[in-house]
């Protein structure tokens, strides 16, 4: 299963995320909106969080995660210390443990 996952900034954010089987179909979709967010990376990393927690909702046990945001997959994959994300990176890496095969991708916008 795969998730995208965009947002857009204003210092309030709308967050939606896209599920899709194998065959390219969507089965899932999500939006949120959320106040008081300090900037687009931020903003990204949320709505990376959402979709986590959506997919361990529906009991996904394979998921990739797909993001344009090439400093948050870093994060993620690498376990690089950003001090704008530090706290979010460890909830989704915790998250992450729940699944059986979790991949995280940077794609091109």
């Amino acid at each position: 299963m795969d998730c995208i996952a965009k947002s857009s900034f204003s210092r309030s954010i709308a967050k939606a995320f896209i599920f899709t089987g194998q065959s390219g179909t969507s089965n899932t979709r999500g939006s949120t909106r959320q106040d008081s967010v300090s900037s687009l990376l931020v903003a990204e990393a949320l709505t990376l969080q959402s979709g986590l927690l959506t997919a361990e909702n529906l009991e996904i046990p394979t998921l990739k995660m797909l993001s344009d945001n090439s400093t948050l997959v870093r994060a993620i994959n690498n376990d690089n210390q950003n001090k704008e994300i530090y706290g979010i990176v460890k909830d989704n890496q915790q998250l992450s443990s729940d699944f059986v095969d979790i991949l995280f991708f940077r794609i091109s916008r």
